[in-house]
């Protein structure tokens, strides 16, 4: 069992942190960084408990009964989605995979996008790359769709920077075919 670490902060009992769970009793902490064997044995609060309060804290209290510390054993993260309880790259790669979202791409868009990873050029312009071949580039429009409106900051200037930045780095972006060497500009919209 957790002795040293945040009883209020840290997910120690439950699959969430009691300053979660109990917002209001949080905020009456008088010690919000308390360690849990601190708070066992009881609570000290900043002001009186409204009655709703009251309710919280016994419903609190009566989740500690049982809990049993024992300070010899020193505290362990534990790594949930092994057995094993220690963390380890393929679990954590398991887990990765099982929470993926997967899309069918476009056969056409297949070797474009692997012939952009064979290339040795900045990683931030394989990204723009390939966020530009899958259509995710961040414009006004995509982001209007998603519902993240976009202000204009400063008459347009932001739009204006942001483009010249971009043709900056696309002018970088060079795709090996066949031997020869294509470079793909883009030309501004403006």
């Amino acid at each position: 069992m957790v002795i040293t670490s945040g009883f209020w902060k840290f997910r120690w009992l439950g699959n969430q942190p009691f300053r979660d769970l109990y917002p209001n009793l949080f905020t009456k902490e008088v010690q919000p960084n308390v360690m849990i064997i601190d708070r066992i044995s009881g609570f000290e609060w900043i002001n009186h408990l409204s009655n709703s309060e009251i309710q919280q804290a016994t419903n609190l209290s009566e989740l500690l009964v049982g809990i049993s510390l024992h300070p010899v054993n020193p505290d362990k993260w534990r790594w949930t989605p092994d057995s094993t309880g220690l963390f380890s790259v393929k679990p954590c790669y398991n887990v990765l995979l099982e929470k993926r979202h997967s899309e069918v791409l476009d056969p056409n868009l297949l070797t474009p996008i692997r012939q952009l990873w064979r290339n040795d050029i900045p990683s931030k312009v394989l990204c723009f790359g390939w966020r530009l071949l899958l259509k995710r580039l961040p414009t006004r429009t995509a982001l209007n769709h998603r519902g993240q409106h976009v202000e204009t900051i400063g008459g347009g200037v932001f739009n204006v920077m942001w483009r010249r930045e971009m043709m900056k780095e696309f002018n970088m972006l060079k795709l090996h075919k066949g031997g020869r060497v294509a470079l793909l500009h883009l030309r501004s919209q403006a």
